[in-house]
């Protein structure tokens, strides 16, 4: 049985990494351009890019991209844990309209996959928050089938 402290301190620290630098890029920037932070087997947390040909890329591209990354971290035993945080328009509970929110997808070598949505608005370059929402996420980075 797998000690859930460590994939839980992991989440916490990309979570809160994550979490803080997509709302400073939405202060200054006014868009969040996908972005990803990893945990390597020692512990330390690294924030993790992929080199874009394109000067303005698309989104996807960028998730898709990140994942391939850290896909190959994982099979190389590199990391133990990864986040990837991006934009997007969520239905959230009890709310009629959708909302604009950071998403922040959690994976963990030893722990159930995690996604994070923080819905915000930008008002007057300001960003106000509403309250988190967390639950189930499907593995794309720590697969049984890639790591073996």
């Amino acid at each position: 049985m797998t000690d859930e402290t460590i994939p839980k301190a992991d989440y916490e620290a990309i979570w809160e990494w994550c979490s803080r630098f997509a709302r400073e890029a939405l202060v200054d920037f006014g868009e969040l351009v996908p972005f990803a932070a990893n945990v390597s087997v020692q512990g330390e947390l690294m924030p993790f890019a992929v080199d874009m040909q394109e000067k303005i890329p698309k989104a996807n591209d960028v998730i898709e991209l990140l994942i391939k990354a850290a896909k190959n971290e994982a099979k190389a035993e590199r990391i133990r844990a990864f986040g990837i945080c991006f934009d997007a328009t969520v239905n959230v509970p009890g709310q009629k309209e959708r909302s604009d929110a950071i998403v922040c997808r959690l994976e963990h070598s030893d722990y159930a996959p995690l996604e994070v949505i923080l819905p915000y608005r930008l008002v007057e370059g300001r960003l106000e928050c509403n309250k988190i929402h967390a639950g189930k996420a499907a593995p794309r980075v720590f697969l049984d089938d890639d790591l073996q």
